[in-house]
């Protein structure tokens, strides 16, 4: 899958209630506490990234080779 297939899917009815579990799980898995900095090494198209970004209380950057 190219990376805008990756973030068409992310935009169906299914893809945002998954992608949503997602984030919560990947949220509720952080060492990190409110205020302090996430980088998200790895992070493809950014989906994850962007969305932590517009709930996280700190800065949030990622960083990709692709």
């Amino acid at each position: 899958m190219d990376a805008s297939a990756y973030d068409a899917w992310y935009k169906t009815p299914r893809g945002r209630w998954i992608g949503s579990r997602e984030l919560d799980l990947i949220r509720g898995s952080l060492a990190a506490h409110p205020g302090e900095s996430l980088l998200d090494v790895g992070c493809g198209t950014g989906y994850f990234t962007r969305g932590l970004a517009k709930q996280w209380e700190g800065p949030v950057s990622g960083i990709d080779s692709t």
